[in-house]
């Protein structure tokens, strides 16, 4: 028998248990065997943990889950709503970009929990396999824009700015070129960006640090 079946179309609510990530119930007599068969279809590279639990564990590791979410998102929003409450005074555009920078990383890491396909955009799965690219190029793109703020690179280092313009604007081109033709090819280059836009900023922080 089929115990879970869905696709790129199937909202949050198709699965039979209320649950961020994958779960399907089934029932097994003492002493019964079976054959557990599992397919699925991802757009990017992607790595899947599986258990077997007991409804009581399974209630456990739930509960576990839920307080780690709940003390990070509640310390993220508390973040976001600080800095929100210092652009609104200060009007400084660090803050915006800091802001942007906190809200794409709280999108990106409860998609990755399932969190945001079940409370954001629960009908709309077809965004959901997207989500990913533009939560993660948003992270990279804020910080971008969050280094060339806090640092001054346009008044103290103009080179250094033009390389973090350069960074930022190739995610944007690299996003705008294959979200839609090649997502897979996107998510690859992503994980390069990531790298490059690590060292780029980390540079960043270190040229200023050095000649200030």
């Amino acid at each position: 028998s089929t115990l879970l079946d869905l696709h790129r179309s199937s909202p949050f609510s198709a699965r039979p248990v209320n649950y961020p990530q994958m779960v399907a119930p089934f029932v097994l007599t003492p002493g019964e065997t079976a054959t557990l068969v599992i397919g699925y279809y991802s757009q990017g590279s992607s790595r899947q943990s599986m258990s077997v639990e007991t409804p009581e564990s399974f209630a456990r590791l739930a509960s576990v889950s839920q307080a780690k979410n709940f003390a990070f998102y509640g310390m993220m929003l508390v973040m976001f709503a600080l800095v929100g409450a210092a652009l609104i005074v200060l009007r400084q555009t660090v803050f915006a970009a800091f802001a942007g920078y906190i809200l794409s990383m709280l999108t990106y890491v409860s998609h990755s929990d399932g969190v945001a396909f079940q409370y954001v955009w629960s009908n709309y799965p077809r965004f959901n396999s997207t989500a990913a690219i533009l939560a993660g190029s948003s992270v990279l793109v804020f910080g971008g824009l969050f280094a060339m703020a806090i640092l001054q690179t346009s008044r103290f280092h103009p080179f250094m700015h033009r390389v973090l313009i350069a960074v930022v604007c190739s995610i944007l081109l690299i996003d705008t070129v294959l979200l839609t033709t090649n997502p897979q090819l996107l998510n690859r280059l992503l994980t390069i960006m990531l790298s490059v836009c690590t060292l780029t900023y980390l540079i960043a922080g270190l040229v200023a640090a050095r000649t200030r």
